[in-house]
């Protein structure tokens, strides 16, 4: 069961992490819209 717990928690950081990436990803993508313009 611990095992589980472990991965469990391993994964939602994992998940956190590609959010907060994401959205740099996006933000910097808008800024560079905006440039253009």
């Amino acid at each position: 069961v611990a095992d589980v717990m472990i991965a469990a928690e391993k994964a939602d950081i994992a998940l956190r992490v590609m959010v907060q990436v994401r959205n740099k990803i996006v933000d910097a993508y808008q800024e560079i819209m905006k440039m253009q313009v």
